[in-house]
């Protein structure tokens, strides 16, 4: 097996493709929401 191919067996296998872009922006947005809730004061 050449070293080009060995190599490819450990590149990051990313079954879900965007799965990780998707989590990233809830995040995002579940923090936002975490400061607005900080900022408001209690009714």
């Amino acid at each position: 097996m050449s070293r080009e191919d060995r190599a490819k067996q450990f590149v990051p296998f990313d079954a879900l493709k965007g799965l990780r872009v998707a989590l990233r922006e809830k995040e995002i947005e579940h923090e936002k929401k975490i400061n607005v809730d900080k900022i408001k004061p209690p009714n």
